[in-house]
């Protein structure tokens, strides 16, 4: 995928009278039938950037069955997780958090046109977090972006960098460690940094391509260990561990 140049709140606002779907219900849309109602810009990376209609479904399921009752995606993006989930999920109410406005005015579009209640969606920097409200929150490596090459990023409307990666996990990593006990976090493609090893991982399984893995807060208190998520494994990790899989080996420079 290449991407020449940003794109605008012009491109991916698509003109409403596109967006006569609600005939057909979220719960029995394929990838291809909900994409369609997005914006051009955001449907053509969809595969790439936004959680596939199924492992949303599932997600949800996973969220219900551990009694979450408010959950917050991390890195909203134009909606999908949210409206998906919300549908499968309706007891649970869904709020989304995107740095990009354009996308947040997309997902609110989103929402309106197909009739969710449940979904709401807010403007801001996913790590600056609310310090309550929610007891359960899912991450699609929602930081991983800031790794990717110019021509790979979604657009240059805000700042990413490998120095704003490690940053931003990191203030994530603190956030988690101070929520309440029984908190539910769930990752897919993993967090992509560290998890408080205050955290134990209660359920995991495969879910398009990648794993579904959902972590519960179990006990108080500061600890010096994390967990590391690589694919289906998870290691226990030391903060030594944790620069090393944060910080490219200097070793390995070409």
């Amino acid at each position: 995928m290449t991407t020449n140049r940003a794109r605008t709140a012009t491109d991916v606002m698509p003109a409403l009278e596109t967006w006569s779907h609600a005939a057909l219900a979220v719960d029995d849309m394929t990838d291809a039938q909900f994409d369609a109602l997005l914006p051009r810009a955001v449907r053509r990376v969809s595969c790439i950037y936004w959680t596939p209609v199924r492992v949303a479904r599932r997600a949800a399921r996973i969220l219900d069955d551990l009694g979450v009752s408010r959950v917050l995606d991390v890195g909203s993006g134009p909606g999908k997780f949210c409206v998906v989930a919300g549908a499968a999920a309706p007891r649970i109410a869904f709020v989304g958090i995107e740095q990009r406005p354009h996308l947040v005015a997309a997902a609110r579009a989103l929402a309106a046109s197909v009739g969710t209640t449940n979904v709401t969606f807010t403007h801001g920097d996913a790590t600056c977090l609310p310090a309550a409200g929610f007891d359960g929150f899912y991450v699609f490596n929602s930081f991983a972006e800031n790794s990717f090459s110019i021509d790979n990023q979604f657009d240059q409307t805000v700042e990413l960098s490998h120095v704003r990666r490690v940053d931003d996990v990191m203030r994530v990593e603190r956030w988690l460690a101070a929520r309440s006990v029984g908190t539910i976090l769930l990752t897919y493609h993993g967090l992509g940094g560290p998890i408080p090893g205050s955290y134990e991982c209660v359920h995991v399984e495969a879910a398009g391509s990648s794993w579904l893995r959902a972590w519960r807060k179990s006990h108080e208190g500061a600890s010096d260990m994390y967990w590391l998520e690589d694919g289906v494994d998870v290691a226990h990790a030391t903060i030594e561990d944790v620069v090393r899989h944060l910080l490219p080996d200097p070793d390995d420079s070409p």
